[in-house]
């Protein structure tokens, strides 16, 4: 039921259709900033290492951004 309300709102309109992408993808990003960085970031081995595979993932999803908005 949820699946079919939600194809139909998201044919709506671009500001709609934009609010369901948001939403789950600010959901994962909250889990990921607030859970599993700071577990992996309390244990001090590679620590350097883990952070440059952060940013390098930022940076990725930033591009993947810039990709997908031409």
């Amino acid at each position: 039921m949820g699946i079919i309300i939600g194809w139909i709102l998201s044919q709506s309109s671009l500001l709609v259709s934009s609010l369901f992408k948001a939403v789950p993808a600010g959901t994962f990003l909250y889990i990921a900033a607030t859970e599993i960085i700071v577990e992996e970031f309390s244990v001090s081995t590679r620590t350097f290492r883990k952070f440059l595979l952060f940013i390098a993932g930022i940076v990725m999803m930033g591009l993947l951004l810039m990709v997908d908005s031409d």
